[in-house]
């Protein structure tokens, strides 16, 4: 564990035979038990990596003669990252795992947990993907609820584009909840012809792929290509049991990319096509989503200006906002982080960003 501790202007370097991730914090350790690492209340400002992580890595290096084992879970509760970064360039690392990539602020190979956190002007440069968070690894389980991603910025991989401007994950299976959170100015840019840039806020991309957006806010975000707001996609045949997407309670707006229509610049997922279709399940409910048709998803959803109350970073609804009363209180998520540490995961989501129980309205809260 580490709590309350200020970390500024870590580097992590490579040497002959060590990875150059985790500016701030490396963890570096398997575990036999299924222990988590958390880290509660903590400052990390100003850190660099070469590779992954330029704030904090957790990466497990296989040990043989344990026959048992498990890669470290992440958690992570009232931190704060602020210009983290990834250094351009890295240099020759001679090592004998498989390097964790991107994360300006945190690189994951295991399930992570982020609990009312901030992520503000982190970044990646030529080293990998996901301007604040990259989670890679066979299975993944990445919640993320009442937290802050702002102004992060994903520039493309020397071989080809940006993925996730704020949020990366990428595995064989996995699961991605965000639950109210902003995520809102973050950018993946410069795209190639071999790989776009894909997600300015989030991107999923993994065998069987589920994507959960609920009261939230996404808006703002920028793509070079595809999903400016979120990029969700599968890998393998069209016919491949691949990616669901659901948007909840939720405000999907404002997020452009060079190519799709509206509604495909919000959210970039083929099922968005064929709702429904062989290559998984969409669902959106009581959500404003920009270009969405109304008619041919779940009643309650709405294509219209969100009326945020100030264009200077106040995501909040201004009173006349036409959102307001416009959420639905039945489909509030279980506290499944536990959010008020009641030592309870079966009760209603008790708090939004702001500490505030006024769930009944779409996400619209948070000045950042």
């Amino acid at each position: 564990m580490l709590d309350g501790v200020s970390i500024e202007d870590g580097r992590a370097r490579a040497q002959v035979a060590f990875p150059p991730i985790g500016g701030g914090l490396l963890i570096d350790e398997h575990s036999v038990d299924g222990v988590t690492a958390l880290v509660l209340d903590c400052i990390f400002r100003d850190n660099g990596a070469y590779s992954g992580g330029g704030a904090i890595a957790t990466r497990a290096d296989p040990e043989p003669s344990i026959p048992q084992q498990f890669h470290v879970p992440l958690e992570i509760r009232r931190c704060c990252f602020e210009r983290n970064e990834l250094i351009e360039g890295p240099p020759l690392c001679i090592c004998t795992f498989i390097e964790l990539r991107g994360g300006g602020a945190v690189a994951s190979d295991a399930d992570l947990t982020i609990v009312r956190s901030s992520f503000v002007d982190n970044s990646v440069g030529e080293a990998g993907w996901g301007g604040a968070v990259s989670v890679e690894s066979p299975s993944s389980l990445v919640r993320i609820v009442n937290s802050v991603f702002r102004a992060n910025l994903a520039l493309p991989v020397n071989s080809g584009g940006a993925r996730g401007g704020a949020i990366y994950v990428g595995s064989t299976e996995v699961i991605v909840e965000l639950t109210g959170c902003v995520i809102v100015d973050n950018m993946a840019t410069a795209g190639t012809e071999l790989l776009e840039s894909v997600g300015g806020g989030v991107a999923v991309v993994g065998g069987i792929t589920t994507l959960v957006i609920e009261n939230s806010t996404i808006a703002n975000n920028s793509a070079t290509d595809y999903g400016g707001g979120a990029f969700a996609q599968q890998w393998g045949s069209p016919n491949t049991p691949g990616t669901t997407v659901i948007v909840r309670n939720s405000i999907v707006y404002g997020n452009q990319a060079d190519f799709g229509t509206p509604f495909r610049q919000q959210v970039f997922t083929p099922n968005f096509v064929q709702p429904g279709g062989p290559q998984g399940d969409s669902l959106i409910e009581y959500s404003c989503v920009e270009g969405v048709d109304t008619l041919d998803y779940e009643p309650g959803n709405l294509d219209t200006d969100p009326g945020f109350a100030s264009s200077g970073g106040d995501y909040r609804l201004a009173p006349t906002s036409l959102l307001i009363n416009a959420g639905a209180t039945a489909l509030i998520p279980d506290d499944l982080a536990d959010v008020n540490e009641s030592n309870g995961t079966s009760e209603p989501l008790p708090w939004d960003i702001e500490r505030s129980r006024a769930f009944d309205r779409m996400r619209g809260h948070g000045r950042v």
